[in-house]
C-alpha cells in the first residue's frame, strides 16, 4: 500500500475492517480472506505496523483513516479478493468445460482457458465485433453480475465489449444499449458490471477493442432460478401397506428461500398421490398394494417454482393371498382318480409370489378335507378314489407369507368300475340287437300291407276301360286273322269274362262255324253280323 511515507506492505493485523475497501479499489466487490504471510528475508518495503480503519461505504483506501505505530511486525498480509461469495464458474462439476463455446480461438487457446482459474485466457483472432464467447448455464439463471480480467500470463486484455443474453437459445438479445468499459490491466484488475436483465440461460461476450490481442477471462455472479434436486432421498419402515420416506434440503435452493416440497407417488406411471404444499423433510405413507413397486419423486421449490425432482423406487412386502384361485375344473381320469385344474388368483389380490397351491378332497360340499395334496403347478391328479363316488374339490394359493382364501367346491363323480362297465356293456348289446330286429319286422310288415292295398285297387274294373279294351280286341281279331296273338283272349275280371274262339286258319274251310260269345254279357256294340252269323 502507498502512505505519504512511501510504499509498505501491511501487517496482516492492520487491515481489520479495510480489506474490503483494498478489494473494492481492485475493482471486486469485496474481500474473500485475509491471510498472514511470514515476511521473506529479501522484503525490501518497509512493514507497516499501524492501523486502517474504513467505513462500510468508502471505495478508496484515501478514504480510511490510517494511524502510523512504531510496532514491529514479523507478518504481512495475503488479501484474497472476490466479486461474490459463490462464483458460478468456480464450479467445474456444474459448469465443465463443454459449457464454453466460441466463434473462433486463436494461439491454440480454447474456450474453456476463459474461466478466471485457467492460468491463461480466451483470445478472438479478431475484434471485429463478429467473434464471441459463449457460456451455456444449462438452465435458468437469476444473474447479478459479470466480470472479465485480461490474460493472466501477458499484457493483453479488452477494453471495450458488448453482451448478450438469451433464456431459450435461439433469440438473443443485448444486456445493455451501448458498449460496456473493460479492464484497465491484464492482471488484477475486475472489469465487474451489474447484469440487468437477471434472469437469462446463456451469455455471449463480443470483444469491440483491446490492448495487445482481445483476450480475457470471466467469471459470473448469480444462482440458479429454482433450487436444486434434494441431496438424498431415502425410504425406509417398508411394510406391505405402508413405507416411510425422508430427504434432504439441497445445497442450493435458487433464487429465494425454499417453500416447500412437491412429493409424488405413481404406480405403473400413475400418480395416485400428488402433494404440493408439503414442508417437512419426511413423509408416511399409507394403503398401499402388497408386493407391488411404487415410483417417489421429491422436488424443492421456492417462489419461482419447483425445481429438479429426486426420484427411488420401492416395493412393499408380501402378504398371504386374499383371492382364492381361478377357473377350477374337474375332470374324470378312469374310476379311481379325478384331474383338477385351475388358474392363479387376480393379479392385485396375489399379494406377493405364489409358490404352492393346496388342493382339498372332501366327500360333502361344505364338509372337512379327508386329504390335502399341495402342487407347485396349476394342476393335479387326485388318484386312489374309489368308483362312482362323488367328491368334492376345493384350491386355494400360498405366498412365502400366508394361505389365501378356497375356491368354490367343484363336485364330480368317478367312473364306475370295470366289472360293472362290461356287463353293462353286454346289457346295451343285447337291446340294440332286439330294437333292430323289431325295427326289421315292423318294416317288412308295413311294407306287406301297403302292397296289398295297392293290389286291391288295381284290380277293380273301369266300366269305360274295359269297353274301349273289348272292342279294340274285337277288331284286332277281325283284320288279322292270321294272327295268333290276336285271336286269343284271356281277360279275367270280376265284372266281365270272355274267350275268343279261334277263326279259321289257313287250309281250313270257309263255312266253319265259328263262335265267338260272352261268357257273362254280350255287348251288342261289339257283334259284326258278317263274322258271326248273328
Amino acid at each position: 500500500m502507498t502512505t505519504d511515507s512511501g510504499i509498505k506492505n501491511a501487517c496482516w493485523q492492520s487491515l481489520g475492517n479495510a480489506k474490503d475497501v483494498v478489494c473494492r479499489q481492485l475493482g471486486y466487490k469485496e474481500a474473500h480472506s485475509l491471510l498472514q504471510k511470514a515476511a521473506p528475508s529479501d522484503l525490501k518495503d518497509v512493514i507497516f505496523s499501524g492501523s486502517i480503519v474504513c467505513s462500510d461505504g468508502d471505495k478508496k483506501l484515501s478514504q480510511c483513516s490510517v494511524t502510523a505505530s512504531s510496532q514491529s511486525c514479523s507478518k504481512f498480509s495475503y488479501l484474497k479478493c472476490h466479486i461474490c461469495p459463490r462464483p458460478l464458474l468456480g464450479d467445474k462439476q456444474r459448469f465443465p468445460d463443454s459449457s464454453f463455446i466460441a466463434s473462433a480461438s486463436s494461439e491454440s487457446r480454447s474456450p474453456s482457458d476463459a474461466r478466471i482459474s485457467s492460468g491463461s485466457s480466451w483470445c478472438a483472432p479478431v475484434s471485429d465485433g463478429k467473434h464471441y464467447l459463449q457460456v451455456d448455464f444449462g438452465r435458468l439463471y437469476v444473474l447479478y453480475y459479470v466480470a472479465i480480467f485480461g490474460d493472466s500470463t501477458s499484457s493483453k486484455w479488452v477494453a471495450t465489449y458488448n453482451l448478450n443474453y438469451t433464456v431459450d437459445l435461439i433469440n438473443w438479445r443485448s444486456a445493455w444499449n451501448q458498449t460496456i468499459s473493460g479492464n484497465k490491466n491484464a492482471y488484477n484488475h475486475a472489469a465487474i458490471q451489474d447484469f440487468p436483465e437477471g434472469i437469462t440461460r446463456a451469455l455471449r461476450f463480443i470483444p469491440l477493442s483491446y490492448v495487445g490481442q482481445p483476450c480475457m477471462r470471466i467469471e459470473i455472479c448469480g444462482v440458479a432460478l429454482l433450487p436444486d434436486k434434494p441431496t438424498t432421498l431415502t425410504v425406509t419402515n417398508i411394510k406391505a401397506r405402508s413405507a416411510r420416506i425422508s430427504w434432504a434440503d439441497p445445497n442450493n435452493v435458487g433464487d429465494g428461500n425454499r417453500t416447500g416440497f412437491w412429493f409424488k407417488l405413481k404406480k405403473e406411471n400413475f400418480v395416485i398421490q400428488n402433494i404440493t404444499d408439503y414442508n417437512e423433510n419426511e413423509y408416511e405413507i399409507h394403503n398401499l398394494t402388497s408386493y407391488t413397486t411404487y415410483k417417489i419423486s421429491v422436488a424443492v421449490g421456492n417462489k419461482h417454482g419447483f425445481g429438479e425432482e429426486i426420484i427411488t423406487s420401492f416395493t412393499t412386502s408380501e402378504e398371504a393371498p386374499e383371492g382364492p384361485p381361478l377357473n377350477v375344473k374337474v375332470t374324470v381320469e378312469c374310476s379311481s382318480s379325478l384331474s383338477v385344474t385351475w388358474e392363479p388368483p387376480e393379479k392385485d389380490k396375489r399379494n406377493g409370489i405364489i409358490d404352492s397351491y393346496t388342493v382339498c378332497i372332501s366327500h360333502e360340499e361344505s364338509k372337512p378335507c379327508f386329504e390335502k395334496q399341495t402342487a407347485k403347478e396349476r394342476m393335479l391328479v387326485i388318484a386312489s378314489l374309489n368308483a362312482s363316488t362323488k367328491y368334492y374339490v376345493r384350491v386355494l394359493a400360498s405366498t412365502k407369507v400366508g394361505s389365501g382364501n378356497y375356491s368354490e367346491s367343484k363336485g364330480k363323480f368317478t367312473n364306475e368300475s370295470k366289472e360293472e362297465n362290461d356287463d353293462g356293456s353286454e346289457k346295451y348289446l343285447a337291446g340294440i340287437i332286439v330294437l333292430a330286429i323289431v325295427l326289421v319286422m315292423s318294416f317288412v310288415i308295413i311294407a306287406y300291407l301297403i302292397y296289398q292295398v295297392r293290389r286291391l285297387k288295381s284290380s277293380k274294373p273301369n266300366p269305360e276301360n274295359t269297353k274301349n279294351e273289348d272292342k279294340n280286341n274285337s277288331e284286332e281279331i277281325d283284320e288279322n286273322p292270321d294272327n295268333d296273338d290276336a285271336n286269343y283272349e284271356d281277360v279275367e275280371n270280376e265284372v266281365s269274362a270272355y274267350t275268343a274262339l279261334k277263326r279259321p286258319g289257313p287250309g281250313e274251310e270257309e263255312n266253319d262255324v265259328h263262335l265267338y260269345a260272352h261268357l257273362n254279357e254280350v255287348h251288342a256294340d261289339y257283334v259284326i253280323p258278317k263274322e258271326t252269323g248273328f
